[in-house]
């Protein structure tokens, strides 16, 4: 199977997967909002926020795993393949030790952190104490997903993701139901965090019947080989969590904890566009590996560009209905009292465009191993979102989050991070405006005009409003985009889906038999 229908067949997988997710989310989360209530609510979003911090200290191990697991199964190199899945499963096992002891100090720290009502400390600590269980389990099986991502095989990722997905919503329900509030949510997630731990296992070694992980494979010449690339993917992970968790508790601490249900209302709703398009991204590592080893120049030029302009288009439909039917969706979600996120919303969205073409980059500069540069540009964006959003929260409210993050990702990453991108791909400037960024723009215009003008016949005060009104834009930005697209470009592309299709189907079978 050539690289770009593998691309295409694991791109579809992870559509499969977050889709049940997307629908499952949108359904359960004006559910608890209501259920909960806005305090109860924003405190489970603040857990949620504080816990992700500790993914920090993965130390990019899971990225790691990815390109080395791609890289060593392409040269036939097992053995070594084998140690540095060991090598990572202890270090990820003793980071999860160390986690787990964070979060028994923070406990101890959370009542002078954070001002919040008195009735909510006792299960916010409960909270936090079960999150500690639940890394100490996520961090060493984690190693798993990338071992079955290295080999791409996106399908059973998502086979045992979507498992998860319905076994927690449905305890997730029984609980509410039940009145175990916020303990009971955080039992659901460690139960849930279980249940994906030992399916990785399980199909990891499905995928891979010679891997072998034992004491006597650790050693720290591995441990070496491994942190030389890991170390700066963790500087970004640690950028990254700084730039996209830390609003809710800036927010708890300027304005009141009851104000972040708008953001997390707001920002909701920009994940779900971000997991409209990460399952493009997230194969994009592998298929970078798979190339740089085999030193293919050509062909790495060819999927950024490729890769950006697919990607762009795929998400600025997605991104300009955020704009067209932000308002009245919102309202009709979860109420009009939470119009305010709109505003906060439509600031989110264009950071969260632009990072999506960034993104293609990524993978091709962590692929190559030359992510220092990516590595700087994160932490300036990091620290210049924080500063911001400190500023602006106290000035102009919740919507300061927002235009923080607008700054911040406009000027690191657009003036620094993606030149250094082209420079790195060989890949001019000039060619990347040309052949991905006006591709992708020139069919916003028509497409934003049809869909105002649905918008004014049909309205949008339904659900069903609102998907013909979504119909008209995404149908006529990729009719505009594919009528400008090249004949050999558009016949390429339908070669690689049909073959992806025929592929998938037969890998089924060959599975099943």
């Amino acid at each position: 199977m050539n690289l770009s229908t593998k691309i295409v067949r694991n791109t579809a997988a992870n559509y499969g997967g977050n889709l049940l997710g997307l629908v499952v989310g949108f359904l359960l989360t004006p559910f608890l909002i209501r259920s909960l209530g806005d305090s109860n609510y924003g405190a489970w979003v603040l857990v949620g926020s504080i816990s992700s911090y500790f993914w920090m200290f993965d130390f990019g191990l899971g990225a790691s795993v990815i390109k080395f697991v791609s890289e060593l199964k392409a040269k036939g190199e097992q053995e070594r393949l084998n140690r540095m899945v060991a090598n990572s499963f202890a270090l990820l096992a003793a980071v999860g030790v160390v986690a787990a002891v964070g979060c028994l100090v923070l406990v101890q720290l959370v009542e002078a952190l954070f001002p919040l009502p008195p009735q909510l400390l006792p299960d916010v600590k409960a909270m936090i104490y079960i999150t500690g269980v639940s890394l100490l389990v996520s961090f060493p099986f984690g190693v798993f997903g990338g071992v079955l991502r290295g080999y791409q095989r996106y399908d059973l990722v998502n086979a045992v993701g979507a498992a998860s997905v319905v076994i927690n919503a449905l305890m997730s329900l029984a609980v509410v139901y039940f009145g175990l509030g916020l303990v009971g949510l955080s039992v659901v997630g460690l139960l849930t965090n279980v249940i994906v731990a030992a399916g990785r296992l399980t199909m990891a070694r499905r995928v891979d019947p010679d891997l072998r992980l034992g004491i006597g494979m650790v050693s720290t010449q591995v441990v070496k080989e491994i942190g030389s690339f890991s170390l700066w993917v963790f500087v970004i992970n640690v950028a990254v969590q700084v730039v996209y968790r830390t609003a809710p508790i800036i927010i708890t601490v300027v304005l009141d904890v009851a104000m972040v249900t708008p953001y997390s209302i707001a920002n909701g709703l920009a994940q779900y566009v971000k997991r409209g398009v990460d399952p493009i991204l997230a194969v994009l590592l592998p298929a970078y590996t798979e190339l740089s080893a085999a030193d293919d120049t050509t062909r790495v030029q060819s999927l950024l560009v490729d890769g950006s302009r697919i990607v762009g288009a795929m998400s600025l439909p997605m991104v300009m209905l955020l704009f067209l039917l932000g308002k009245p969706f919102i309202t009709l979600w979860v109420g009009p009292q939470y119009e305010i996120a709109y505003p906060l919303l439509c600031l989110l969205s264009v950071p969260l465009f632009f990072s999506f073409l960034i993104s293609t980059g990524d993978k091709l500069l962590w692929a190559k191993g030359k992510i220092k540069v990516n590595s700087f540009v994160a932490m300036a964006d990091s620290s210049l979102n924080l500063l911001l959003s400190v500023l602006l929260t106290s000035s102009f409210g919740v919507v300061g989050v927002g235009l923080a993050t607008l700054i911040s990702v406009l000027t690191t990453n657009g003036l620094v991070l993606l030149p250094y991108i082209c420079r790195e791909a060989g890949v001019p400037v000039s060619r990347y405006l040309s052949e991905v960024v006006k591709p992708i723009l020139v069919p916003a215009f028509p497409s934003a005009g049809l869909a105002a003008i649905a918008i004014q016949f049909i309205g949008a005060g339904s659900y069903l409003h609102m998907m013909v009104v979504g119909a008209v834009c995404v149908a006529s930005y990729w009719g505009v985009f594919l009528l400008l697209s090249r004949h050999e470009e558009k016949m390429r592309w339908m070669f690689v889906v049909r073959s992806a299709l025929i592929q998938t189907k037969a890998h089924r079978v060959d599975s099943t038999a």
